[in-house]
């Protein structure tokens, strides 16, 4: 009996019961009846053998199989977890760039109003000294004008043994503080009553 070296144990099993049961050594064999015992007990030893490698064969196949599923199921797993880490991380990422670009945003706009308010009290203190210099200057001049007055006063004073027109309007007009035009206009008031 010829088998194939994969044929399957349930297979060979079958064959061996077969020969067992239905190939029966007696006296029809005659004087071939030890060579016919002989080929049978040599088959059945040879089946048997290939009966062991078979189930041996299936055995390792089933583990083999069992440790390609238990491989492909451990390498779901860690895909999976790595998808996960993965899918994490970049959460993460996304969360932490978003939450600095709104720190920085925030920042930039904090640093806009500064210097938009440094800027706007710039101007209100650019725009009182220059205020404050012009009523400076104003002064500076008005007080020039005030000592070029008396200095022409005190000057016309000394040059006229008495006190022509002009050293009388400008001594009025130092002793009151008022115009030349005022001090005038007295004057031609009080020739009108004399």
């Amino acid at each position: 009996v010829s088998v194939e070296w994969d044929t399957a144990a349930t297979d060979i099993a079958s064959i061996i019961k077969n020969i067992e049961e239905s190939y029966v050594i007696d006296d029809s064999f005659d004087e071939f009846i030890d060579q016919a015992r002989d080929a049978k007990i040599a088959t059945l030893a040879n089946l048997r053998e290939q009966y062991s490698a078979a189930l041996e064969r299936e055995k390792e196949t089933a583990r083999i199989a069992e440790e390609r599923e238990e491989l492909a199921k451990l390498r779901a797993e860690q895909e999976k977890r790595e998808a996960k880490e993965h899918e994490e991380r970049e959460k993460a990422e996304t969360e932490a760039r978003e939450k600095r670009e709104a720190e920085e945003q925030k920042q930039r706009e904090e640093l806009e109003a500064q210097r938009k308010e440094q800027a706007e009290a710039q101007k209100k203190i650019d725009k009182e000294n220059a205020r404050l210099a012009k009523e400076r200057a104003e002064l500076e001049r008005q007080q020039r004008e005030e000592k070029e007055r008396k200095e022409a006063a005190q000057a016309a004073a000394k040059k006229a043994q008495y006190p022509g027109e002009r050293a009388i309007v400008a001594a009025l007009i130092e002793h009151f503080g008022v115009t030349e035009g005022a001090v005038l206009s007295w004057l031609t008031l009080m020739r009108k009553a004399a």
